[in-house]
């Protein structure tokens, strides 16, 4: 229905308030006289004799004329306006009775009426199809579109709208909670109620079941409480990227390990490998492949059991290694690497950080061409993705100053546009030519700021582990130390944001440690002023071990439950995966 026009209601309004002994209803003249359309700085006066129209200003508009006297014609589509003009009470009625949300209809038909309509089917046929997460009513005739309803009436789900898949109906995460005896704790809520709050059990988890070698763990919340645990496996003359879904209550591998590379062997057994989840049931992975130069293979999965066959992400550059992942919605993902251009390194092969997006993962499965962050003449290395809530993205590197193995600085760039274009890179250290970062994530997002992790042998030359983090402005601060010892080395440190409703704003770091001089542990600090200061640190890994636990991963899910994993080498030669969970601690 299309709506009076301004100047006309005001015409009709004024009138109104001369005349208060007329009825405010009856506007029209005779309905044989049908006035032509009027502009916004005039209307027609019928007068008594009707072959003459006189055209009156509205500011001399005689004070006297009665309302009988106006003649307003709503401004209707000439191919519908009717041979006998009815009085606008009609429509005045179906104006007011009209709802905000009603106004749609108006919005997207507004050459047209609005549609008649006796159930919602009648207005998908005239007007086609919704909005995204919106869906046809239809009330006193008149059509208006509504939120679709994704509830599911289970208080175990969190049920929304995703604009490519619709209704989504998210398992609840396990919370932490407070027993009765004071203890920390976990519930969880199964068949529509939550449970009694339960202590988890003591878990250090072997996850892989080759005895062939494994390394380069990754770790990342999964659904319906569980954690996904991936790794490289060395098999098959290579390695093959393998994957197990694991219950932090039970501490077991419930499902898997599953194989996500299609060729056999054709993972780079020390090559880093990702594999995260979009929390709507999908599953995304990437890895460092096998080959003579270096490539990086991307594969999805809508099962986190069976991945499609892979493509290839890396296009504009020679070559990738140090891949990471990172989701934007479900369905779009961005995977940067470490690469090089063969005209940019006139001393040999000198390495930038590239991005590349894939938004279609369910459609073409096609990734953006390449994206050079940075072009420097100095070697940059391992690379990290992170997302903000607002869509920037972040992208961080090491670049070592002259190819110097002994430490360099860590950068990272923004792009407001989703990666078609980046900002001047910024660094994050204070102290130039001594950080080093990790194989894992160094990079996280969470309460409006970017985290960065590294270690620095600024103090001794072992090394510590160092944070800073920064708005989005990425304006950093002072960069503070994480480890409460100093002794020996301190390295390979990852971090996460933990921002559940109940998890107290934590921030969680973990690195492999050497203070016992006895084989490395995977040590652990929590922040609880956004890293502004470290509680003392906890030995995560069991304390009778004497053998090395390296390249630890850190994950954090919606309930507070943190979960650790790394390689371990207390079997002997060949190291394994193992894995421990705890409530916030």
């Amino acid at each position: 229905m299309k709506n009076l026009s301004v100047p006309i209601l005001a015409m009709a309004l004024l009138a109104l308030s001369c005349s208060s002994d007329k009825n405010a209803a009856d506007v029209h003249g005779p309905a044989a006289d049908v006035i032509p359309e009027t502009t916004g700085a005039e209307i027609q006066l019928e007068t008594s004799s009707p072959e003459v129209v006189p055209d009156v200003p509205l500011e001399t508009a005689p004070e006297d004329m009665a309302v009988d006297d106006l003649s307003v014609t709503p401004d209707l589509p000439e191919a519908d306006a009717p041979s006998d003009v009815p009085g606008t009470e009609d429509a005045g009625a179906d104006i007011d009775d009209l709802t905000p949300e009603d106004d749609v209809v108006s919005d997207l038909q507004s050459d047209l009426p609005a549609p008649e309509c006796v159930e919602a089917e009648d207005c998908q046929t005239a007007l086609g199809a919704p909005e995204t997460c919106k869906q046809w009513a239809c009330n006193d005739e008149t059509c208006f579109q509504v939120d679709i309803n994704c509830d599911d009436q289970d208080i175990c789900t969190e049920d929304f709208c995703d604009p490519e898949f619709e209704c989504v109906n998210k398992f609840l995460a396990p919370e932490a909670c407070v027993d009765d005896e004071g203890n920390p704790g976990i519930k969880e809520c199964v068949e529509g109620a939550w449970g009694d709050c339960q202590g988890m059990p003591g878990c250090n988890l072997k996850v892989n079941t080759n005895d062939t070698g494994t390394v380069n763990p990754f770790i990342f919340p999964a659904r319906e409480g569980q954690f996904y645990v991936s790794y490289v496996a060395s098999e098959d003359e290579g390695g093959n990227m393998k994957l197990a879904w694991v219950d932090p209550f039970t501490c077991s591998v419930t499902n898997g390990p599953f194989t996500v590379n299609e060729t056999p062997g054709a993972v780079y057994y020390w090559g880093a490998q990702w594999a995260l989840s979009d929390g709507a049931g999908n599953f995304y992975a990437v890895w460092e492949a096998k080959s003579g130069m270096g490539e990086v293979r991307f594969a999805h999965s809508q099962s986190g059991e069976e991945f499609a066959n892979s493509v290839e992400v890396v296009t504009t550059s020679d070559n990738g290694i140090h891949p990471a992942l990172a989701v934007v919605v479900p369905g779009h993902v961005a995977v940067t690497w470490s690469g090089f251009i063969d005209s940019n390194a006139p001393a040999g092969f000198e390495y930038d950080p590239f991005f590349a997006a894939n938004p279609s993962t369910f459609g073409d499965n096609e990734f953006s061409t390449g994206k050079q962050v940075a072009a420097t003449a100095i070697q940059d290395d391992s690379t990290a993705v992170v997302i903000d809530p607002a869509g920037n993205v972040y992208v961080g590197w090491e670049s070592f100053q002259d190819g110097s193995p002994e430490g360099g600085n860590v950068y990272v760039a923004k792009s407001a546009d989703g990666g078609a274009t980046f900002g001047a890179p910024v660094q994050v250290n204070d102290v130039n030519s001594k950080a080093n970062v990790g194989i894992s994530s160094f990079l996280a997002f969470g309460y409006g700021r970017l985290f960065v992790v590294w270690s620095d042998d600024r103090t001794d030359y072992e090394g510590d582990v160092y944070i800073d983090s920064a708005e989005p402005d990425l304006i950093f601060g002072d960069d503070v130390m994480v480890n409460d010892s100093t002794y020996r080395y301190q390295e390979d440190p990852t971090v996460v944001v933990a921002q559940g409703s109940n998890c107290n704003g934590s921030v969680y770091v973990v690195w492999q440690d050497l203070r016992s001089n006895d084989g490395y542990d995977i040590y652990g600090a929590k922040s609880v002023d956004l890293g502004a200061s470290f509680e003392p640190n906890i030995q995560v890994n069991p304390e009778d071990d004497s053998e090395d636990q390296m390249n630890p991963a850190l994950a954090v899910d919606a309930g507070c439950v943190v979960g650790a994993t790394w390689r371990d080498n207390v079997a002997g030669n060949q190291f394994d995966v193992h894995t421990t969970f705890m409530p916030v601690w």
